[in-house]
């Protein structure tokens, strides 16, 4: 049914209601739509779209009205052809169907410390207009590939199926949606990366703050109905000249207070069998966070999957991501889905750091095979070891710059026959690595001694009667510091490998 207010009349929808309607009868008269935004500092920003359209012209609201305490300049729209937001005329610039508009939090306001920076507000949203609903269509722009990203959101005064929305626009767009998720923070990328595989936050571990900010309800997977919010905005990424579609059928009755929400129950997207995912982290002693997803589903392949593979975002400091690498280019990716879980499968991953120095990867969560038991290895080609990230974390030294092959992820750490290969294959295939604080080596031939040194080259440890393809140290103490591994072979040769002890 449709709604129809009359002059006079008075419709409210109060924040984290939900005005849901199933017919496609157009509405008519104005209501207001209220729509709280996340706990806030003064400088932060929300994309914000509007539920409503106009349907007085001569009284439809104004970005300032709508936000009036922004400062002037601070309501940006984005340009599609030149990748960079571009500031409106608060005074004259108004909300457009289903486009979004990024916003800056009132510039001051009376709550102790908020005017200085330190504390933190909700901003009391209300959009007035006529309530969207039924078809809506939206012209995306794109002009190559490079540049196609579009700020769009949802249009409905209810919340929006992420999973739906994208199976509906499968043909015209990637199928990822990116959302500005962040606090007043350069250093910090601002969008966290969101398809039908999973979701990657871009802060805390699990997309969650300790300021209260929770945007979901379940950090680690998009469920089937996974919601997004009504005023939620969002990026998409054009496949062409295409337009994006919105239908009632899309709308959903949930009453969620965060801005992006996905169910707390792990079910899976409508179109794909369980997952198997792994969430990996990088952080370092500043506090500067990334995070990438690796997940295994029948319904996907090795190669590059819209819906199911997410394109990363570069931005802030610190970034981390897999590298799938195609015909035409090697792509970075936030979320990457391989098909069926194969325990020889090896996933490239890579990182950017802005500054050289330590940095620490580690596993934020699992699920599926992984949380069944099987092992997740990190191999660092540069140091020539081996970390299980099941039961610990890396800590690495780099410089600054992007690393696209110093680590692969793998589940198995089997090394194959290699005969009578040269050495530099030999040194690439014995793998050296800590297992709680102990060296670990696997051989492709057996080990007939071992040799730990720190790097002024005392002896930490010695065995010379090892002989065997496999071996653990049991005594050896040495925290916190870089050590030395020589491993003597039966064939006499002699690989020296570097491993980092917690």
């Amino acid at each position: 049914h449709s709604v129809n207010i009359q002059d006079g009349g008075n419709l409210t929808v109060a924040s984290s209601s939900n005005l849901l309607q199933i017919e496609n009868d157009a509405n008519t008269g104005t209501a207001t739509i209220n729509r709280n935004s996340g706990r806030l500092k003064r400088l932060d920003y929300t994309i914000w779209c509007a539920p409503v359209l106009d349907s007085r012209a001569t009284d439809y609201q104004t970005l300032s009205d709508f936000s009036p305490l922004t400062a002037a300049g601070r309501f940006y729209d984005y340009h599609t052809n030149d990748n960079a937001y571009w500031p409106l005329n608060q005074e004259t610039a108004k909300f457009e169907l289903a486009e979004g508009v990024l916003i800056r939090m009132p510039n001051t306001d009376a709550t102790t410390g908020y005017n200085a920076g330190t504390a933190r507000i909700i901003y009391q949203g209300s959009f007035t207009g006529t309530p969207n609903t039924g078809n809506i269509r939206k012209t995306l722009e794109y002009i190559d590939d490079a540049h196609a990203f579009n700020i769009v959101g949802n249009p409905y005064p209810s919340p929006l199926s992420a999973t739906d929305f994208i199976n509906g626009n499968s043909t015209s767009i990637t199928g990822t949606l990116w959302l500005w998720r962040k606090t007043n923070n350069s250093a910090q990328t601002s969008y966290a990366t969101v398809n039908l595989a999973g979701y990657v936050a871009n802060s805390a571990p699990g997309g969650t703050t300790a300021d209260g900010n929770d945007l979901i309800a379940d950090p680690y997977t998009i469920d089937a109905k996974g919601s997004l919010n009504t005023g939620q905005g969002f990026f998409v990424k054009a496949v062409g000249a295409k337009e994006l579609v919105y239908n009632n059928s899309m709308r959903l009755q949930t009453h969620s207070t965060s801005f992006f929400r996905s169910a707390a129950a792990q079910a899976e997207p409508q179109t794909a069998q369980p997952f198997s995912r792994v969430w990996l982290n990088i952080t370092n002693s500043n506090d500067l966070f990334a995070q990438a997803l690796v997940g295994y589903n029948d319904a996907t392949t090795t190669g590059y999957d819209s819906g199911f593979d997410g394109e990363m975002i570069t931005q802030g400091q610190l970034n981390l991501y897999s590298v799938l690498n195609t015909a035409d280019e090697a792509l970075t990716l936030a979320i990457q889905t391989r098909g069926a879980f194969e325990v020889t499968d090896e996933v490239a991953l890579g990182f950017s750091a802005a500054a050289a120095g330590t940095y620490t990867i580690s596993i934020d969560h699992v699920d599926g095979a992984f949380a069944d038991g099987q092992k997740v290895y990190l191999k660092d080609k540069v140091e020539g070891v081996i970390r299980e990230l099941t039961e610990n974390s890396y800590t690495f030294s780099t410089e600054a710059g992007q690393f696209d092959t110093r680590f692969d992820i793998i589940y198995t750490t089997a090394a194959p026959a290699l005969g009578t290969e040269p050495v530099a294959q030999l040194n690439k295939a014995l793998m050296v690595y800590n297992a709680d604080n102990q060296v670990k080596a696997v051989a492709p031939e057996t080990i007939t001694s071992v040799v730990v040194y720190d790097i002024n080259g005392k002896v930490l440890y010695q065995n010379d009667k090892v002989n065997s393809m496999e071996f653990s140290s049991t005594t050896l103490n040495a925290s916190h510091q870089m050590v030395i591994v020589n491993i003597t072979l039966e064939n006499q040769n002699v690989v020296s490998k570097k491993i980092m002890m917690n």
